[in-house]
């Protein structure tokens, strides 16, 4: 069952950036032969529906099994169903009302049907577009423009530091809680039991078994001198501290299916942790030479007389990578990055103005009048055209849903750091978003003139028209929306907000400012203490090493226990 979990997130993430190189292809189609090709409409009709029945009814049920407690996946699948059963039922009554409603007073038909349902799901994602769009139109060129500084990008990565540590302890103490009420229930149930268990005292055996099962894959027995209380919550990883709700009264055997789930999901989260703290102290390792100008030059290695000619040229070819990955480093990507966030600026602006005219009679946008100029010229021309701002809008837009931390434990980190969890949630709005923004794109193409008005794409969204309020008017005057949400990034407005509430933010942090001095320089001690604790660890790792001879066509791996008090900083001897 886990296959067909990662397999239905590997084709929500497929279906959802399909959409992406499908609608250039489309407007391309309809330029060149004046209508489009059969096939396209097929391919538009069965992603469209196919990502429909995923985001709302597929995904949302799998991210619920996913973090479900029972033992096994059909059970953990219809308590997945019975968590999501109220958002069916509420979005039935509502659906069903705003159909009757619309059928009554004539305004739409039961051929028109379809076009509610596409409306209503393209006006809900034209909001998160609205929101997103604000945002990643303006942090995508000002992040380029940061980390081509490796000087302030270093300055960033020690003020993150703090808060990667916190929300890597947040997790362990949380851990730690749930196996500590793990035990209490454990020597609960050891001292009731007797020689006949009832049928819950045998099903709470079953659980209990299965999460010491699952709490045996991490060690408890290193116990360091961490730290006894947890850390201060003084930054977007670690929110604010809210007060206990009152707990739902559960039966025995439904406190261990919460537990069971508590404890798997700390888990994931502290190996995600520290998988972000590993990352960020190569990042640091790196951008400190850059920065000293000590990034050493690769050495040539020798194959050795007498070896094999591919031996030797497989040598040759990975010195040559590396040291264009040095020249890289040193020389050129700062440089290449100042370039590409100028031209990001460029395309924002153009993309900011191409909204605001949406409402204007006569046709203002920069990439309709430059679409039209290639007509009658090379698809491929044509693809490019469409494909950059295209891709430059949903960059912008995917962006801002992976990275935005409104609801941080949902955002998406580095490469083996996101959960499940929230691989499954952002793949769920991926899908839903695609068809929304591609829309919004044709819009700003004025797709109602010339050739694009016989896109299939545009056929498949037409109905839309028939519903007031959800069709194309409000798709016209809601992204005026957008600017002033760029403006509001662009003053930094979201991370002025969390100062409100107590929570530092990076954005308002700098060098010459004492608060930003010193949680940097609580970073910089947290990344050395890191080092040590690295070094020590590899030395440790290396006296380990078997001294026993080895038989040929046979390596031993030492492989390093999977120990989460490891993870941290809590070493005793550091």
């Amino acid at each position: 069952m886990c296959a067909l979990v990662y397999l239905a997130q590997l084709f929500a993430w497929y279906m959802g950036l399909s959409g992406t190189l499908l609608l250039p292809a489309d407007i391309a189609d309809a330029q060149v032969h004046g209508d489009s090709s059969a096939w396209l409409g097929y391919a538009w009709y069965t992603v469209y529906w196919s990502t429909f029945v995923l985001a709302w009814l597929v995904m949302p049920i799998m991210n619920a099994a996913w973090a479900a407690g029972e033992l096994t996946w059909r059970k953990r699948i219809k308590a997945a169903i019975r968590a999501n059963v109220l958002t069916y039922i509420a979005m039935a009554v509502g659906g069903i009302a705003a159909v009757g409603y619309l059928l009554v007073r004539g305004i739409a038909t039961k051929d028109t049907l379809s076009g509610f349902l596409m409306a209503w799901g393209n006006t809900y994602g034209l909001m998160l577009i609205v929101l997103l769009m604000g945002h990643g139109l303006v942090e995508v060129p000002r992040q380029l423009w940061i980390t081509s500084f490796p000087e302030r990008q270093l300055q960033l990565l020690y003020f993150r530091a703090t808060q990667i540590d916190t929300s890597l302890y947040d997790a362990i103490y949380d851990l730690e809680d749930a196996e500590k009420e793990f035990e209490k229930i454990q020597r609960a149930h050891r001292s009731g039991g007797g020689d006949a268990m009832t049928r819950e005292q045998a099903k709470m055996s079953l659980y209990i078994e299965a999460i010491q099962a699952t709490r045996d894959k991490f060690d408890l027995s290193a116990a360091g001198n961490g730290r006894t209380a947890r850390p201060a919550a003084n930054n977007i990883d670690s929110p604010l501290p809210a007060k206990k709700a009152k707990k739902k009264q559960l039966t025995p055997v439904g406190e261990l299916v919460s537990l069971h789930s508590r404890l798997r999901n700390g888990q994931e989260k502290v190996v995600a942790g520290r998988q972000r703290w590993e990352d960020l102290m190569n990042q640091v390792a790196l951008l400190e030479l850059i920065v000293s100008k000590q990034l050493p030059r690769p050495q040539s290695v020798t194959a050795g007389r007498g070896s094999n000619p591919l031996k030797r040229f497989a040598t040759f070819v990975q010195l040559k990578s590396a040291r264009a990955l040095w020249f890289w480093r040193l020389h050129l990507e700062h440089r290449v990055l100042r370039l590409t966030a100028v031209l990001c600026f460029v395309l924002s602006a153009m993309v900011i103005w191409s909204e605001v005219a949406l409402a204007a009679p006569v046709d203002l946008s920069p990439f309709g009048k430059i679409i039209q100029s290639f007509e009658g010229k090379s698809p491929l021309l044509i693809q490019a055209a469409a494909l950059i701002p295209f891709l430059y809008m949903s960059l912008c837009c995917y962006r801002s849903l992976f990275k935005l931390r409104l609801l941080s434990s949902l955002a998406l980190n580095g490469p083996h750091q996101s959960l499940p969890g929230q691989l499954m949630f952002n793949a769920q709005y991926l899908v839903r978003l695609q068809f929304p923004l591609g829309y919004n794109f044709l819009t700003l193409l004025h797709y109602e003139k010339g050739m694009l008005q016989h896109i299939a794409f545009n056929k498949l969204m037409s109905n839309m028209s028939v519903v007031p309020l959800l069709g194309t008017d409000f798709n016209i005057y809601a992204p005026l929306i957008m600017v002033v949400l760029c403006l509001f990034t662009a003053c930094h407005g979201y991370a002025r907000l969390l100062r409100m509430v107590g929570i530092e933010h990076e954005d308002l942090q700098c060098a010459t400012d004492k608060e930003g001095q010193e949680r940097m320089d609580e970073g910089k001690s947290l990344i050395e203490r890191g080092k040590r604790q690295a070094a020590l660890r590899e030395s440790r790792r290396q006296a380990a090493q078997p001294t026993a001879p080895q038989v040929p066509g046979f390596s031993t791996s030492n492989k390093p226990a999977n120990n989460y008090r490891s993870y941290g900083r809590v070493v005793d001897d550091v």
